[in-house]
C-alpha cells in the first residue's frame, strides 16, 4: 500500500519511569513524503446540460450539475440556449442537450470576456483537472481562453489557449491544475471560458476575433459546452491532537477526505506497519497497546 503524499507520522516516545499515575509523553511530528495515494481522483460535479427529469428534446436542457454540486453562469452579457450535445454523452439520441451561448462583443471588444463560468468547491480534493467537449460555430471565435480563480472574482489564465480546429465540431479539452496549491481544498474554486483575441492567444499583432472557417466573424456565433467535468484526488490524511485520554490512554485524530474510510497503521521501526483500525473519516483513534512500548510511530492512509 503507498503513503499517501505528505501524510503525518506520529512519534510517541514512552520512558519507562513513571512519575506517581503520570507517564511522561513526547510527541514528534513530521511530514514524509512518498509516493501518490492509491485513491483514484473522483468526479466532484459534472454538467450534461440534459433535461430532468428527460424530455426527448435536444432543444431543452438543464445547468445545473448532473452530478456534484456547483453552479454555471453566463458572463459578458452573451445569451445562452440549448442544442444538441456531443456524441461523448452517454445519454446519446434525442435527450442529449449541450449548452449554446451566442451574443458575444462586438469585433475587437470585449477581450477575454464573454463565455461560461462554473463555481465548485473543492473542498478536501487536490489535484484539479476539468474536461470537456467544446464546439464553436463557423462565426464565433475560434479561440478561448480557461481561467481559475481561488476567490470567483479574481480569474487568471492557465495555460495554452483553447484553439478549435474545425467549426461544428465537438473537440475534447483538458486542463490540468496539478501544483496549484490555491485551487485545492477551496470551497471558492471557479473557473470560466471566454473567448479571445488572436493576439493575445498566440502572439500575432491581430487583436480581433477569428474564425475556424472561411466565415467572418459575428457576434451571433455560437460556442456550445458538454459534459464538463471536474475531477480530483482525496487530500491526503492527518493526523492531529494527540493526547491522553482521562484513562491515561494515547489517542489522536485522523482527518481526510469525508466520507472515505481511513486506515490507521503503526510501526516501531517506520518499515513494518501493522493496521489497527479502519473507520470513516474523520474519527478519534485510542492505542490501547502503546503503553506497552518504548516508542511507536503512526500513520494513517486511505482504504484502496
Amino acid at each position: 500500500m503507498k503513503l499517501s503524499k505528505a501524510a503525518l507520522i506520529l512519534c510517541s516516545l514512552w520512558p519507562s519511569q513513571r512519575s506517581g499515575s503520570l507517564l511522561r509523553l513526547l510527541i514528534v511530528f513530521w511530514c514524509v513524503f512518498s509516493e501518490p495515494t492509491d485513491l483514484p481522483a473522483a468526479v466532484i460535479a459534472q454538467w450534461n446540460f440534459n433535461s430532468r427529469p428527460p424530455d426527448a428534446n435536444t432543444r431543452t436542457g438543464s445547468i445545473s450539475p448532473s452530478l456534484g454540486t456547483g453552479t454555471a453562469v453566463v458572463v459578458g452579457g452573451v445569451s445562452q440556449t440549448f442544442f444538441t450535445g456531443s456524441s461523448s454523452d452517454p445519454a446519446g439520441g434525442n435527450d442529449n442537450s449541450g449548452w449554446s451561448i451566442s451574443s458575444f462583443p462586438p469585433q475587437g471588444t470585449g477581450n477575454k470576456r464573454a463565455g461560461v463560468q462554473f463555481n465548485v468547491s473543492t473542498l478536501d480534493k487536490r489535484n484539479i483537472m476539468i474536461t470537456w467537449a467544446q464546439q464553436v460555430s463557423p462565426t464565433a471565435s475560434t479561440y478561448s481562453r480557461f481561467q481559475y480563480s481561488t476567490n470567483r472574482f479574481d480569474f487568471i489564465d492557465s495555460g495554452s489557449p483553447v484553439g478549435i480546429r474545425d467549426a461544428d465540431t465537438f473537440e475534447s479539452q483538458t486542463v490540468t491544475l496539478v501544483g496549484i496549491a490555491g485551487v485545492n481544498d477551496n470551497t471558492n474554486f471557479a473557473f470560466r471560458i471566454v473567448t479571445e483575441f488572436q493576439a493575445t492567444a498566440i502572439g500575432t499583432t491581430d487583436s480581433n476575433y477569428v474564425t475556424a472557417s472561411i466565415s467572418d466573424y459575428n457576434t451571433v456565433g455560437r460556442l456550445r459546452f458538454d459534459m464538463v467535468t471536474v475531477s480530483g484526488e482525496p487530500i491526503s490524511p492527518t493526523l492531529s491532537s494527540s493526547r491522553y485520554s482521562t484513562n491515561g490512554l494515547f489517542q489522536f485524530n485522523i482527518s481526510g477526505t469525508s466520507g472515505f474510510s481511513c486506515i490507521a497503521q503503526a510501526s516501531t521501526n517506520l518499515i513494518d506497519w501493522v493496521s489497527l483500525k479502519t473507520n470513516v473519516s474523520p474519527f478519534t483513534f485510542t492505542d490501547v497497546n502503546a503503553v506497552m512500548l518504548p516508542n511507536r510511530f503512526y500513520r494513517a492512509v486511505y482504504l484502496p
